[in-house]
Formats: structure tokens, sequence, C-alpha cells
């Protein structure tokens, strides 16, 4: 990294964006993550709809349910996921590659069983731990994306990142979600 610092120290802005969008992992990283974000974009939007109207769950209960999930599980998730990640050696390790798989699988694994619970109980506990493994994935996820350009690099890169993660990851879910819903 330290001769690609070098050798990018003078690029001009439209430089450095062109650069960042041509490094493969950066974006395979930000499109996970952007993924991620459309899945909680539609938890949060869809959630107590789905509880009232399918598992007929009153409107309290629905909207004290979603209060309690959507501010406690991913929030544990992201410092679990600080604390799990440190103890393997940071994002810069080869061992959180194999970590953020197995625990973005079982985010994935979890919201296949919400997906598929017609019970309010199991329910919330699906949707919970798929936010919780999802907000696990978080801080090692922004690190790899964020350690694939050099440093000087790193604030157009976040930039870039935040942009998507807005237009293709916050604003579409609702919609996306509507239409199949």
């Amino acid at each position: 990294m330290d001769k690609e610092f070098e050798r990018t120290k003078d690029f001009t802005f439209q430089q450095k964006v062109v650069y960042v969008l041509s490094q493969l992992n950066f974006l395979l990283m930000l499109g996970t993550i952007t993924c991620l974000f459309i899945t909680v974009t539609a938890i949060q939007f869809w959630m107590t709809d789905y509880m009232i109207q399918v598992l007929d769950i009153s409107q309290g209960t629905a909207f004290k349910s979603y209060a309690i999930v959507s501010l406690l599980a991913p929030l544990s998730g992201v410092i679990a996921g600080g604390f799990l990640f440190s103890r393997v050696g940071g994002y810069n390790s080869y061992k959180a590659l194999h970590v953020i798989q197995i625990v973005g699988g079982n985010a994935a694994i979890w919201g296949w069983g919400c997906a598929s619970s017609p019970n309010y109980g199991p329910f919330v506990a699906f949707i919970a731990m798929q936010l919780f493994f999802g907000g696990m994935t978080m801080p090692v996820a922004t690190g790899l994306m964020l350690n694939q350009v050099p440093q000087n690099m790193r604030t157009v890169c976040n930039s870039i990142a935040n942009m998507t993660y807005n237009l293709f990851g916050y604003v579409p879910a609702p919609y996306i979600y509507g239409f199949m819903y």
C-alpha cells in the first residue's frame, strides 16, 4: 500500500474517484454492505405492518417489539462484533475473513427462519438474531472495505460508500419490499 499511497498522493478528486471505483475488492464489500442495508431498512420499514396484518398482533405490542429489537439487537451485535474481531486480530487478520463469512451466514440463516415463521415469538426472535449477526459484521466489513484503498483515498472511499448506501440501500428498500408485500 505504501507504493500505492505514493503513486496516488497527487491525484485530483476525479482521479481518486476513478481509482476507488476500479478496486474490485472495494466494490464487492460495498455491494455486500449495501445489501445488508437494503435488508435492514426493509425490516425497519415493514416489520410492524407485518406483525399487525399477518401475525395479527396488536399495534402496541408490534411497536414495542420493534423498538426493543431494532435498538438492542444491532447495537449489541456491533459491540459483540467489535470484541470478536479484535480477538481474531482485527479486520486486517486473515482469520477475520473466515469469521465474517460464518457470522454473515448466521445472519442469513436467521433471516430465513424469520421468513418461514408464522408465529409472533419465533418471528421476533429470528429478526433479533438476524439484526444481531448483521450488526456483528459491520465493524469488520467497514474496515475491510476502507482497507482496500490507500489511506489518502479513504475519505473518497467513505463518501462513495455512504452515497451508495443511501441511493441503493436505504431509498429503494421500502419500495422493493412494499411491491413484494
